[in-house]
């Protein structure tokens, strides 16, 4: 584990970037890098609901700032687990005239909604993005170019989970990503491989990749002061964007 000390006297967004942001040298240090993984783990991949930096996700940072190999899809996909079950409960327990605000990686979901019902919702892409489009390896950055027209993200919610109760068959366009078209080499490849030379690695890969997870997701439950616990088993490859 890396020795770095990380300061934490001021976790507000604000007081935090200042605090983190060198003027003195062109250079980036290990503190400040660090820094900026925190922050973007904090505000654009977990999207935290405090109004302060979680101290939780600095441990992360420093892995991610030492080059270790770590799988973040996973991680992310239990969070948002975790923030639809904290959600259901708000929305449950939500009063008229209060607020709802619901946090967490919904991105993903919406990614997961968009590339699912992607024929049932009114979507284009437009023209200056096409190239761009087609380029990209990536396929949360090609759903994320894709546009509604003037639809409402509670009208287009509404679409996608009408459809999810319709469907009592099971279609190729409920596993948009079984087509592996875009990603990472391993997951373009052929599979099986028919090469000799990769086939240890890439059996290697596809046997973590497939091989069932089970994320263990607790809550406190503010009324019955009771503790429950969610258990969600991750076996399609289709889940991990």
């Amino acid at each position: 584990m890396s020795q770095l000390s990380f300061d934490f006297t001021r976790p507000a967004y604000g007081n935090f970037i200042l605090d983190h942001h060198v003027t003195s040298s062109t250079e980036m240090s290990d503190i400040e890098h660090i820094a900026f993984l925190t922050y973007w783990l904090s505000m654009y991949i977990f999207c935290s609901r405090s109004l302060q930096i979680p101290k939780k996700f600095t441990t992360l940072a420093i892995q991610l700032h030492e080059g270790r190999d770590i799988c973040l899809g996973k991680l992310i996909l239990g969070s948002l687990y975790e923030n639809l079950n904290q959600e259901v409960m708000s929305i449950k327990e939500f009063q008229s005239g209060g607020s709802l605000i619901i946090p967490g990686s919904i991105w993903l979901f919406q990614l997961s909604l968009l590339a699912t019902f992607k024929t049932k919702l009114t979507i284009n892409l437009p023209p200056n993005l096409s190239k761009g489009h087609e380029e990209r390896s990536i396929e949360r950055i090609c759903l994320a170019m894709l546009q509604y027209d003037n639809w409402s993200s509670q009208d287009l919610f509404s679409i996608a989970y009408n459809a999810l109760l319709n469907c009592d068959v099971f279609t190729p366009s409920m596993a948009p990503f079984t087509t592996r078209i875009r990603g990472p080499t391993w997951f373009t490849k052929d599979f099986p491989t028919t090469s000799i030379e990769d086939v240890a690695e890439i059996n290697a890969v596809w046997e973590a990749y497939l091989t069932p997870k089970f994320f263990y997701l607790a809550r406190l439950h503010l009324a019955a002061l009771m503790k429950s616990m969610v258990i969600n088993q991750i076996m399609s490859p289709d889940n991990l964007v």
